[in-house]
């Protein structure tokens, strides 16, 4: 059973998101030169042996860090954002991390809820204005998860931040009613379908705050997951002001 978004039902001018498609461009090559580097720097058995979805090894204890590849290692060390690092003045991370992402499956579900909202963001604030937004809330979810992981050397990857972000100026700008048209798709003695109009506000509160209540719920408790839930609230919050600041200027 999967849900898949499909769009809205604000009337556009545009339905095709130059900019946006440029985003999903540029995170899919990104993707490909990860995975390059991570099949490159393993013997074959081991490439066939083992999938890019362990990547997420790098958030967890040191002792499952020697089958991570030297080379992908020292590339999420240097492009991804370390919380260390950045208070020692290393700046880079805030804006590379949010193109890199740690599997196929991290990759997937950042890149549909981008398409999802970023035909009525880059349609409504047009795609220079938006692309500034974007980046800025972007550094927003980095900047928070730092803030709060201070001293961690773990490199923090991934979209999330930002298209957290896109969700936060979504509901401000255009409403927690508004429709997401969603397909909906499950097996019963077959596979099947149909397409459900869900509440934006519903839809946002499912995907950020439920996971990010439940993830720190489980922190709280000792249970460690590799998932930067302050880069998400950062991003979210951000979104949101920016749209309680600019929502005059949105065409």
């Amino acid at each position: 059973m999967f849900l898949l978004p499909l769009g809205d039902d604000i009337e556009k001018r545009s339905s095709f998101p130059v900019l946006g498609t440029i985003l999903v461009a540029v995170n899919l090559l990104v993707y490909l030169y990860e995975w390059r580097v991570w099949t490159d720097g393993q013997p074959r058995h081991m490439v066939q042996a083992q999938t890019l979805d362990q990547m997420h090894k790098l958030a967890e204890a040191p002792s499952t860090r020697d089958i991570v590849p030297k080379e992908f290692t020292r590339l999420i060390n240097r492009w991804g954002l370390v919380p260390a690092e950045l208070m020692k003045g290393k700046v880079i991370g805030l804006f590379t991390h949010m193109f890199l992402h740690a599997d196929l499956e991290h990759l997937i579900g950042n890149l549909l809820m981008l398409w999802l909202f970023v035909t009525t963001l880059e349609d409504a604030l047009g795609a220079a204005r938006f692309l500034g937004f974007y980046l800025l809330w972007g550094l927003a979810g980095g900047a928070a998860h730092a803030f709060m992981n201070s001293g961690s050397t773990t490199p923090m990857i991934g979209a999330s931040g930002a298209i957290s972000g896109m969700a936060g100026a979504y509901i401000v700008a255009f409403g927690a009613l508004t429709n997401i048209r969603t397909l909906f798709v499950y097996w019963f003695m077959g596979l099947h379908h149909f397409t459900l109009h869900i509440p934006a506000g519903l839809y946002i509160f499912l995907w950020i705050v439920v996971p990010n209540i439940m993830g720190m719920i489980l922190a709280d408790a000792g249970y460690a997951a590799p998932v930067a839930w302050f880069a998400h609230v950062g991003g979210f919050a951000a979104g949101a002001g920016t749209m309680l600041l600019f929502s005059d200027e949105v065409q």
